[in-house]
């Protein structure tokens, strides 16, 4: 993924967290209305506020290389409503299967 590219929100859902630390580099946390935490990180920047609430496909942030990385990239982390972490893939998955993959 080239740096700066646009990030799109996977599903409806509302902005938990906003912020920056040397792990992550700049992220964006949010809840979805299924019932994941999407994490995005190691973005150049954001373009949401905490607490907004986002729509599947709707632009919230821009690819990076913050934090610590090797490269331009976008990570991504999903937990499920227990708080276990899970493979996003699943997310994007049932995203498909329900037709709320769209960018």
């Amino acid at each position: 993924m080239a740096e700066n590219s646009e990030v799109f929100a996977i599903d409806d859902g509302y902005i938990e967290a906003l912020g920056e630390d040397n792990l992550n580099g700049v992220f964006v946390r949010y809840k979805t209305l299924s019932g994941y935490t999407v994490i995005y990180a190691h973005l150049n920047k954001y373009e949401v506020n905490e607490g907004d609430f986002i729509f599947k496909g709707q632009k919230i942030a821009l690819s990076g290389n913050t934090g610590y990385s090797t490269g331009p990239h976008l990570h991504i982390g999903v937990k499920n409503s227990s708080g276990e972490y899970i493979n996003p893939e699943t997310l994007f998955e049932e995203a498909k299967r329900y037709g709320l993959l769209i960018k």
